[in-house]
């Protein structure tokens, strides 16, 4: 799985990835905060620092479930 860490930075309401996406990377967030936010506009769940997503699709080989919003 190291293989898919990717490293990115991003402002608030910066959309690291869409509902649909073919997941290519798992983020691990160093500092901040990321929503994961359904297709309505929902938070689903809050990602804090130190937390990793974006590994499920990846490893299921799955099209991304939510949005993952900057906040």
């Amino acid at each position: 799985m190291v293989q898919h860490l990717y490293y990115f930075e991003a402002d608030k309401g910066d959309i690291i990835y869409r509902e649909g996406d073919h997941p290519e990377e798992v983020y691990f967030l160093g500092t901040g905060k990321v929503n994961l936010v359904n297709d309505s506009g929902k938070v689903i769940c809050g990602m804090v620092e130190g937390c990793f997503f974006g590994e499920i699709e990846v490893v299921e080989d799955i099209k991304r479930k939510h949005f993952a919003v900057a906040e």
